[in-house]
């Protein structure tokens, strides 16, 4: 999606906020329709073209995270780039991984500096290539050759036994990258991926079943915790993570079919320790801070990755919950978005979540202006569009 397809859709969502009475009691507003506030619209949209401003460099493909960074990462790169929706960036883009891929098939999870220097790491780097290349393709763009896009599939499908993803232990093994995982293991938010990766190379004539789909996505599924019926962090820790939704959100956006039912996506959301109208990412079973010993760079509770509050997987979580009709999700996005222009009109890469800490809801400043929550833009115009179908309906 474009700017311009952007600006479109905010003038729909004033006119809808303009509606008389009589007007809104024929046609009520549905679940999943999105939030209209033109204000809070307007701002998100200047925080988004300030990213793609100052962040992206169009000429050569490169999506810098913040000023807080001075390498490119895949991951960036394609919340970013989708979210600014010019193929013909997302497919120079692309063109630096595909270059860079190992025999193996795995594209590296980043340049260190620049475009140099790629560094690879067992993390869903080679899954989102796969989406991405699909996204691109769909859209008019030049994905990689289909000799690449095979070899990153077979790097994908080598790690899935039985249907699940394995990570192994330690850092670096999902955005998560920060967290030492204790054992090897599935994590909900790659095995997510796994699903929607799988459901691109169908889409990109790689051979890829029916039946092999559907066994990834039931392997999303049997991760469920038994108590409290919602998506934990992995198999192996029943941490809450906010996170393990998001590709349960990217499956309903690309696809138009949903993996998880309502009831998990709501415990999910039910259970998940909030701040304001997001959440702390990742907690333990019991709502608490981990130990900052868990993670590389040893964070404190409510800061970075432990705990804090993440714009980007609190808002697909959120729309997650609104595509599988849980109540109150639409105003929790706005008042998400509201929280997060609370200290200025700027992306933050996080909240920190902890009182009383000189950064308690925000984050240091050369964090700020953080590339991939743009792709909130593209949330919005999902949750408008298929409410704009339902209208067109009635």
């Amino acid at each position: 999606m474009g700017r311009s397809a952007y600006l479109v859709a905010m003038v729909f969502a004033v006119l809808c906020a303009c509606v008389g009475p009589a007007t809104a009691r024929t046609l009520p507003a549905a679940p999943g329709c999105g939030w209209t506030d033109a204000g809070l619209k307007a701002r998100e949209m200047r925080a988004a073209d300030a990213v793609w401003q100052h962040n992206v460099q169009a000429a050569y493909g490169v999506v810098r995270p913040s000023r807080a960074y001075s390498g490119v990462w895949l991951r960036d790169s394609f919340w970013t780039l989708t979210a600014l929706g010019d193929v013909r960036v997302s497919s120079r883009a692309l063109v630096h991984f595909a270059a860079a891929l190992r025999p193996s098939g795995q594209v590296p999870t980043q340049f260190k500096t620049w475009l140099v220097h790629p560094l690879y790491f067992n993390d869903e780097s080679t899954l989102l290539f796969l989406i991405w290349s699909d996204w691109t393709r769909r859209h008019g763009g030049a994905a990689p050759p289909s000799a690449v896009l095979a070899q990153a599939l077979k790097y994908a499908r080598a790690h899935v036994r039985h249907g699940r993803y394995q990570t192994p232990a330690g850092p670096y093994t999902s955005w998560f990258d920060s967290f030492r995982f204790p054992t090897s293991g599935t994590l909900s938010y790659n095995q997510g991926l796994l699903v929607v990766a799988l459901e691109a190379a169908q889409d990109l004539r790689l051979g890829v079943g029916q039946a092999e789909v559907r066994a990834a996505a039931a392997g999303y599924r049997s991760l469920v915790t038994r108590h409290g019926g919602y998506l934990p962090l992995s198999d192996h820790l029943a941490y809450h993570d906010i996170s393990g939704l998001a590709g349960g959100f990217l499956s309903t956006w690309l696809f138009g079919r949903t993996i998880l039912s309502d009831d998990v996506v709501r415990n999910t959301l039910e259970t998940q320790p909030r701040f304001g109208s997001g959440f702390r990412v990742v907690t333990a079973t019991d709502g608490r801070y981990l130990p900052p010993s868990d993670f590389i760079g040893r964070w404190r509770g409510g800061d970075y990755h432990n705990g804090a509050s993440w714009l980007l997987f609190d808002y697909l979580g959120l729309a997650a919950g609104s595509v599988h009709h849980v109540a109150g999700m639409d105003r929790g996005m706005r008042d998400r978005m509201a929280q997060e222009f609370a200290s200025g009109d700027t992306f933050h890469e996080y909240l920190n979540t902890f009182p009383g800490r000189r950064s308690y809801g925000a984050e240091p400043r050369i964090r700020d202006q953080f590339s991939w929550n743009s792709f909130v833009v593209v949330v919005d115009e999902r949750l408008r569009a298929s409410c704009q179908a339902r209208m067109a309906q009635i």
